[in-house]
Order: C-alpha cells, then structure tokens, then sequence
C-alpha cells in the first residue's frame, strides 16, 4: 500500500525578505515573540546580531493561541527570513483522568460541607489551605506521613511527562525543517528545560551541534514553586543538566556569577560554559 509523505510544516509566521542561499539556525525556545516576556524578548533582540552574521532563523515555540495577551508587533522587530513554527502544550491523558477525579472529589467534598453547615444555620465556603506561594531549597524534604508530599511529587511527574511530551514533538518538527547544508546550529533557549531536551534529542539525529541558552539555571534555584517543592524535583533537574551540560556544544548564562557556579558545578566542562549577558535599549529614560 503505497503512502503520500506528509506535507512539509508550515510556519504560523515568516519575515518577508530571506535569502535562499543563507545559512540558517534552528532555535528552539518556548518563549518567544508574540509573546512578552523576558525570555522572549532575549531572542527577539538575539535574532538581529545572528543576521549581522548571515544567519536567518528557524525558530520552534509555543503557537500564539498558547500566549497570554500576544503581541503581533513584537514580531515585526524580527529580521528577513525568520521562520516561526508552533508546537501547542501536550496533554498526559492519565494525568487529565486524575485531575478529573480529583476535581470531582472537592465538588463533592464542598457539597457536603454546604449542606452540613446549612444544618447549623451557617453559609460557609471552603478556605484557603494557607500554604506559602513558594519553599526554600532548605525547606524541601519528604513526609511520609504529609499527603502534600505526595502531591507535589505528582505534579513533579507530570510536569516533567508534559515536557518530556513536547520536546519529543519539537524534535520530531525540527527533522522536517532541518536541512542538509544548510543549518549550522541547534539553539535551545530556557527554561523550561523541554527545549533543551528537544535540541539533544535531534542534535543526535542530525548530528548538528546544539549550544544552550540557560536563562535561569535550574540545578542553582534556591527557591520553588510551592505546588512542585519536592526532593523529586532536585533529582530530575540534577539528572537533567548533567545530561545536558555532558552533550551540549556550548552552554551559555546570562551572567559571570552564574558562569562561576556553573563552572564549580561541571568542572568538565569549562571551556564549553560562556556568558552572553541580557543587553538594554539605549531609549532615555523619563524623569
């Protein structure tokens, strides 16, 4: 039985003006125009210095419709030839049926508690747990007696089952945009660490280098999101960047402190950790 290849990716957003004959990089980074934030504003001014050096962009992220309150002229700072490709968030389908159990679970919970305090002639509503937003590293470590032990390893598993998830389908989308000759490099940018996964994962394939751009280097993290406060938390990121750090061409921070502990950290790998620091626009300020 004979089967029609799949038609080539297409990108959500291409920069009118490329070249046919110019090198390209693939950049992998979740965060990136339309979006807003600082991690995707560090590869939308990046963008121009790749240019300045015949480079045009490849670029792999989260489609708009993933970004909150987008902005369309963010990508118009982008250079000629910059391809934008989307790859939504993935769905854990056990994780989706857990959470709807629990969900079900604290509706009927509050329905009892309703219906017991309207016995007693009171309206109440469920409180607030009055747990803290965040836990220090020192703070972190096992109860087996503490369900919120259990919880946040849970959410540890899935966030790490949703990334594991998307990095695969970045690679598997960076394989139809490679081309033979024509890319010189694989760039990560994060976190999330999704992305760096997904620029091993077809560095392997295609055997092009992949350099990472660690915005927030997460092995050094001293504080964390109460939710994912887990010793499970540090062994998957330990792991992780070891891995990462151990293939990786280079590994660029955004800081000579952060070079220094990264070098402590991974002695091995001196000469492959650098420093490309967050630049600033020279706009005056107002009084």
């Amino acid at each position: 039985m004979r089967t029609e290849p799949s038609a080539p990716p297409r990108p959500f957003f291409e920069a009118a003006g490329g070249s046919p004959t110019s090198r390209r990089l693939l950049l992998i980074s979740p965060r990136f125009p339309p979006a807003q934030d600082v991690g995707a504003l560090r590869w939308q001014k990046m963008a121009r210095y790749a240019a300045e050096r015949g480079w045009e962009l490849d670029v792999i992220t989260f489609p708009p419709e993933y970004v909150e309150s987008p902005e369309w002229r963010t990508l118009a700072d982008l250079p000629p030839g910059t391809r934008v490709y989307g790859i939504p968030s993935p769905v854990v389908p056990i994780a989706r049926l857990i959470d709807s159990v629990w969900r079900l679970l604290r509706m009927l919970r509050s329905k009892v508690a309703n219906h017991a305090s309207d016995d007693v002639g009171a309206s109440t509503s469920p409180g607030p747990q009055g747990r803290p937003d965040s836990l220090l590293r020192s703070e972190i470590r096992w109860s087996l007696t503490e369900l919120r032990t259990y919880v946040r390893a849970y959410n540890v598993w899935v966030t790490c089952a949703v990334a594991a998830r998307w990095a695969r389908q970045a690679s598997a989308l960076a394989r139809h945009i490679l081309a033979p000759g024509v890319h010189d490099a694989i760039i990560s940018s994060g976190p999330p660490h999704a992305a760096h996964d997904a620029a091993r994962l077809t560095s392997r394939y295609s055997g092009i280098p992949f350099v990472i751009d660690m915005r927030d280097v997460l092995g050094l993290t001293q504080r964390f999101l109460e939710s994912v406060a887990s010793p499970l938390m540090f062994h998957v990121i330990q792991r992780q960047e070891r891995r990462l750090v151990n293939e990786a061409a280079l590994v660029v921070v955004n800081t000579d402190v952060v070079r220094s502990a990264m070098i402590q950290e991974y002695p091995e790998a001196r000469d492959r950790i650098l420093t490309v620091t967050n630049g600033f626009d020279d706009d005056s300020l107002p009084r």
